[in-house]
């Protein structure tokens, strides 16, 4: 979602979802705002699938369009690694300087693909899976977005998610309490951690 729309949490009206237990929930009606109870939508929302099993989301329809070109500029077999930071709007300009700078100074092919509205942007780098050297310089160049994003007040992720991918990030970018906290609520809504285990709280995450 760009600057116009708001994050996909601002366009979700409600949800019915599935717990653990295998109860079915319904987390609020269609009305575009409510101040009844706790916002269990915007919780789940960004849970990854770690907390629930969405069965029937509402969602305010928006058309939008992803342009891959950098596939047509890379070789048929290569493969994209994407990723997305997201920092305050007044160091949004630093933070994309600084990323583009080592961006342009690879041998890969990358790309900055951003709605930059909402200081949120995203880069496709191009490498040849077949290429150990080539994965590395791919992984280096996330690392350095993302360590960029965090020494600018941002965040590891804007729009894409932890998943396992960026949980390494989590503990610097929340402290050690948030995570914990994180891990108290799954807990109790999976205390057998069946819903997408092992995604977005780091594992050694301890209550």
């Amino acid at each position: 979602m760009d600057a116009g729309y708001g994050t996909m949490r601002d366009n979700v009206i409600n949800l019915q979802v599935v717990l653990a237990n295998g109860e079915v929930i319904k987390t609020g009606s269609r009305a575009r705002k409510s101040a009844a109870g706790y916002d269990l939508t915007r919780l789940l929302i960004g849970s990854e699938g770690t907390l629930v099993s969405a069965a029937q989301p509402e969602i305010y329809q928006i058309r939008k369009e992803a342009l891959w070109a950098c596939y047509a500029m890379a070789p048929n077999n290569f493969e994209a690694m994407t990723t997305d930071v997201c920092v305050p709007l007044s160091r949004l300009a630093e933070c994309i300087s600084k990323s583009k700078q080592e961006l342009d100074a690879s041998s890969l092919l990358c790309m900055v693909i951003a709605h930059a509205g909402d200081g949120n942007f995203h880069t496709i780098i191009m490498f040849d899976p077949e290429q150990e050297e080539q994965r590395q310089e791919a992984e280096r160049l996330n690392h350095f977005m993302v360590h960029t994003a965090l020494s600018l007040e941002g965040t590891c992720t804007g729009e894409h998610g932890v998943g396992t991918g960026k949980m390494k990030y989590l503990e610097k970018e929340l402290g050690s309490g948030a995570l914990r906290t994180m891990k108290r609520i799954k807990s109790v809504l999976d205390p057998n951690d069946i819903m997408n285990p092992g995604k977005l709280i780091p594992p050694h995450v301890c209550i």
